[in-house]
C-alpha cells in the first residue's frame, strides 16, 4: 500500500510539472524532475532533479527509497545519488552526455541485517526534450561495493558491472 501512495504521489507532482510547463511562455529547459522506472526492477524507488550549471553542463540529485523483499526477508531503507553531466552539445539537458556517478543506500531486513551499497561510475548516455517531457537513457562502466552485517554477503556481490537505466521526467 505505501509503495502505491508513494507512486501516486510522484505521478501527481509530475503531472503538476507538466501543467506548469505547458502554461510557461519560455521553452528553453533548464531544470527537471525525474523518475527512474528502471529502479522498480531492483526494488527501489528512485527520483531525481537535474538543473543546468553551465552551457553545457547540469548537476543530478536523486533519492532513492528501498523496499525490496528477499527470501521472505523485507529491507527497507533510504539513499542518495550525485552526478555532474557534460553535455556534448551546445546545450545543457539536451543530447549526447558523460559525467560520473555515485550513489550510496543502506538498508535494513526485518531480520536486522543491515546492507550498505555503494556505485562509483561513469554515466554515458543521450537526454530526449520533448517538450515538456524528458526521456534520459544511459549506461557506462562502474564499480559496485555491498557492504552487510554478515561478511559472507560482501565478496560475492562486490565488483565491476554495468550501469543501465532510464528516466522519464518533467523539464521546466
Amino acid at each position: 500500500m505505501k509503495t502505491k501512495t508513494f507512486f501516486l504521489l510522484c505521478t501527481l507532482l509530475l503531472s503538476s510539472f507538466a501543467i506548469q510547463k505547458a502554461n510557461a511562455q519560455e521553452s528553453d529547459i533548464t531544470q527537471a524532475i525525474k523518475f527512474k522506472p528502471s529502479s522498480l526492477i531492483f526494488g527501489t524507488v528512485q527520483m531525481g532533479y537535474e538543473i543546468k550549471v553551465s552551457k553545457n553542463s547540469s548537476f543530478q540529485v536523486d533519492g532513492v527509497y528501498i523496499m525490496r523483499n528477499i527470501n521472505e526477508v523485507e529491507y527497507t531503507g533510504f539513499g542518495g545519488a550525485v552526478q555532474y553531466r557534460f553535455y556534448l552539445q551546445d546545450t545543457a539537458l539536451k543530447g549526447w552526455f558523460v559525467g560520473p556517478y555515485g550513489l550510496y543506500a543502506s538498508s535494513t531486513g526485518t531480520n536486522d541485517l543491515k546492507f550498505t551499497r555503494t556505485t562509483v561510475g561513469l554515466a554515458i548516455g543521450y537526454q530526449f526534450q520533448l517538450n515538456p517531457v524528458i526521456i534520459d537513457i544511459f549506461t557506462g562502466p562502474a564499480y559496485y561495493s555491498f557492504k552487510a552485517d554478515d561478511p559472507d554477503y560482501d565478496a560475492v556481490l562486490s565488483g565491476f558491472g554495468p550501469l543501465i537505466g532510464f528516466s522519464l521526467g518533467i523539464g521546466f
